[in-house]
């Protein structure tokens, strides 16, 4: 049913998916988020200084959809230890 609001929403009134033209399918499957506004950065457990600054999407085939992103890094252990330790909320904190 929510995929059948959304086809409604972009004014496509097709139910069957082999119905669909090829400009219907990106209009459908497109999300519309700006990836400027992506604030979570990847993080790593280890301490590679290159790490701290990619860029990504240069391959032919993001169609010069590049962005330049990072890794935090972090000990992922030490989060892992708390995490698995706690019993609750109150005992995390």
């Amino acid at each position: 049913p929510i995929m059948l609001r959304r086809l409604q929403k972009l004014g496509i009134n097709k139910t069957q998916p082999d119905d669909l033209s090829q400009e219907e399918r990106s209009k459908f499957v497109r999300l519309d988020i700006d990836p400027d506004s992506i604030t979570w950065r990847r993080v790593c457990d280890i301490n590679d200084r290159f790490l701290r600054q990619v860029t990504i999407g240069q391959s032919p085939t993001e169609k010069d959809m590049t962005r330049t992103t990072g890794y935090d890094i972090s000990v992922a252990s030490e989060i892992m230890a708390v995490l698995a330790l706690t019993t609750s909320l109150s005992d995390m904190r």
